[in-house]
């Protein structure tokens, strides 16, 4: 029976993903270094700060806490949007396939965008920049989006805005990684991006449940508040972004503009 079908397709699924997950495991445990033999450089060589010493820097420093919260309100309302696409597009009568196909254009083209903008940001090290160049593109694809589905909706104009979703907004995980590490020195990389990452999931789980409570979805009005919605938090990060002093710490240290 076709339930029957469906249990034994989802159980070979998840055999594969445990395959998968437990070569990868073994691999990992035998092959990969807890550390280099050799520190790759001179920032790697201080000492990182505890678990205290970190809270009592995120409780001093409000530099660092406008960052976090505008990559919060930037990345965090992004994962909200394509956790919700499903739910956000099918008021203008986008099937599960062209949904599906809008989320891996959105994937790929991230991952492009990703790789252009570490390679911008290599050549250049202009943090200030890069940063402000992706916040501003990923406001305006937002817009863009909002705009296009309340005019259209067309499926090929739509698959191109969305994969411009990914390309605009996906590198600010690598560019905010780099330099929240910077900004918040000699705080563990490991502490930085767990804070970075943490506090936008549980923004993306706050978000999703007020709009799910408060809006709800299945109207194209819905849908158009929901929008809005996303809108004015990316501008609020995008505002908060500018306003962040850009203080590459590990790179003054490492050229001798610090004291260790």
């Amino acid at each position: 029976s076709l339930g029957e079908n469906a249990k034994d397709q989802i159980f070979y699924l998840y055999a594969a993903y445990f395959l998968v997950s437990a070569v990868t495991f073994v691999l990992v445990f035998i092959f990969m270094r807890a550390k280099p033999r050799e520190a790759p450089s001179l920032g790697a060589e201080v000492k990182k700060s505890t678990i205290r010493e970190t809270i009592q820097m995120l409780k001093n420093d409000r530099n660092l806490w406008k960052f976090v919260s505008a990559y919060v309100l930037v990345y965090g309302t992004v994962i909200a949007l394509g956790s919700e696409a499903n739910l956000l597009f099918k008021p203008y009568g986008f099937t599960d396939i062209q949904i599906g196909i809008c989320a891996i254009t959105m994937l790929v083209m991230g991952v492009a965008g990703s790789i252009l903008f570490s390679i911008y940001l290599k050549k250049t090290g202009n943090y200030r920049k890069a940063l402000r160049i992706i916040v501003i593109l990923s406001f305006a694809i937002i817009v863009a989006l909002e705009v296009w589905l309340s005019v259209s909706a067309a499926l090929g104009v739509t698959i191109i805005i969305v994969g411009l979703v990914g390309f605009c907004c996906t590198p600010i995980i690598m560019l905010c990684y780099d330099l929240g590490c910077e900004l918040a020195f000699p705080m563990g990389e490991a502490q930085v991006t767990g804070i970075l990452n943490g506090s936008s999931l549980f923004f993306t789980f706050l978000t999703t449940l007020i709009i799910s409570s408060a809006i709800g979805f299945g109207k194209k009005s819905d849908t158009t508040i929901v929008m809005f919605t996303f809108m004015a938090f990316i501008l609020a990060g995008c505002i908060l972004f500018f306003k962040v002093k850009i203080v590459l710490k590990r790179k003054n240290l490492e050229s001798g503009k610090l004291d260790s």
